[in-house]
């Protein structure tokens, strides 16, 4: 099974929290000020939370949700 790259996480694949946190310079209390501000949308993979590439590149720009993904924020 091949790794996908950070560049490819990105645009189609997930992130982990500690990953997202170093690429968005914040740190982990304003990063879950955020989840529940619905700023910025995570999902639960077993005991791990993830974060999609897209999204994750939206926050780190400092870009809102797209309107159909806030929907379910």
């Amino acid at each position: 099974m091949t790794e996908l790259s950070l560049k490819d996480r990105l645009e189609f694949g997930n992130l982990s929290v500690p990953e997202l946190l170093v690429l968005a310079n914040t740190s982990r209390t304003k990063f879950y000020a955020d989840v529940a501000a619905g700023r910025v949308l995570v999902e639960k993979r077993g005991a791990k939370t993830v974060i999609r590439g897209p999204i994750a590149k939206r926050y780190i720009a400092g870009l809102p949700l797209p309107a159909r993904e806030a929907e379910f924020a």
